[in-house]
């Protein structure tokens, strides 16, 4: 059996269980307007009208105001609950769920939001995401998120503001936000924060997010070193990639190894959500043989020197290297690989020694940033 199709089962309960947990949006209530559309009762359309009208009164870019906007979502989720015991009819239900749905998202979110202006986060940020805390060999390097944008080409916009993503409660690719932002802020002194001033900005509901994966979320990705192959860790088959997909593989600062085909909100931030790892990079495995190792990683930004300190890590681990392998990288904007065996693993001069010798690379596209 291949890995790709148990792996598929394996996700299956955890993706139905990430579902049904509340998780902060950014997406507003609708006006009070919008319930004429709605087939409520007569009281509970008028009530719930108030309630909205009074929601949406409050200043969104205020500070002080965060709270009352609270409160009016605790009141309209209070209202809901209550009506939803003793007054719904029938045919209420399924709007009712909707709303309750989008009232609780954006109350976990603006309480998120309060609590980043109620603290200092530009000293937690930079704490947050040094932290190395949990790391077995602390002298082994980590690498940090990224937090310096850049303009790439290829994505047409602006992107790197890695830390006002992990920041962020949603998690969203923010650089493009952050850019017109600072300009404001230039241009006029009084421009409300970040996220109070976003409140009033169109963020499409299909903006891209990163998923923060929780601890009970990891054991679909995690991967060990078994009889020199790479298996699952629950299941003991080995990892077997679809041919041509981008599988991102990760290792923790607990030097655990994650590994995850190409899925929707999944990136290298994912598990460790957004705190130094010890590797990142792209993987390709046929059979639990490791085929390349592509050292790339647009959060972390790994070195040639932490190529190679992931190539001690998965030696250390079990890895058997009696085969050739593709060692990918990227210079100057330019992705090239390198055929490498054993004998080049033997240390980092003699790793480094056949990643920069010219007769040894392919190039293998350009404009890649």
């Amino acid at each position: 059996m291949r890995l790709k199709i148990t792996i598929f089962v394996l996700f299956i309960p955890f993706l139905l269980k990430a579902n049904e947990q509340l998780k902060p949006s950014w997406i507003d209530l609708p006006s009070s307007t919008y319930l004429c559309h709605m087939d409520f009762s007569p009281p509970v359309k008028e009530k719930l009208s108030l309630d909205l009208d009074l929601y949406h009164s409050k200043d969104k870019c205020s500070i002080e105001s965060i709270q009352e906007r609270v409160d009016c979502l605790a009141l309209i989720l209070h209202d809901i609950d209550r009506w939803s015991e003793v007054e719904l009819n029938p045919s209420d239900f399924a709007g009712f769920t909707l709303l309750k749905k989008i009232v609780c998202s954006k109350k976990a979110y603006l309480s998120q939001i309060q609590e980043i202006y109620e603290n200092d986060h530009n000293q937690e940020l930079e704490k947050y995401h040094r932290d190395i805390s949990s790391a077995i060999h602390p002298d082994h390097p980590a690498l940090i998120l990224r937090n310096e944008r850049i303009y790439s080409l290829k994505m047409q916009g602006f992107w790197g503001d890695f830390w006002w993503e992990s920041l962020d409660p949603c998690h969203r690719r923010l650089s493009s936000y952050l850019e017109l932002w600072e300009k404001l802020c230039e241009q006029n002194p009084t421009t409300p924060p970040f996220f109070l001033w976003l409140e009033n900005q169109h963020v499409p509901n299909s903006f891209p997010q990163v998923t923060y994966l929780e601890e009970e979320e990891l054991p679909p990705y995690h991967f060990i070193i078994s009889d020199g192959l790479i298996r699952h860790s629950v299941t003991s088959i080995p990892l077997d990639c679809e041919p041509y997909t981008r599988n991102i593989y990760v290792i923790s600062l607990d030097e655990k190894l994650y590994i995850s085909p190409p899925i929707e909100g999944i990136w290298h931030s994912s598990f460790s959500k957004g705190k130094p790892v010890l590797a990142a990079g792209v993987i390709s495995v046929e059979n639990g043989i490791l085929r390349v190792l592509s050292i790339e990683s647009g959060h972390y930004f790994p070195s040639f020197e932490n190529g190679y300190q992931s190539i001690t890590l998965l030696l250390k681990m079990g890895i058997c290297f009696d085969e050739t392998f593709q060692i990918c990288f990227y210079e100057n904007k330019k992705k090239y690989s390198v055929d490498v065996s054993s004998a080049d693993l033997a240390g980092y001069p003699l790793f480094h020694r056949a990643l920069t010798d010219e007769t040894r690379r392919v190039l293998l596209s350009t404009c890649e940033f």
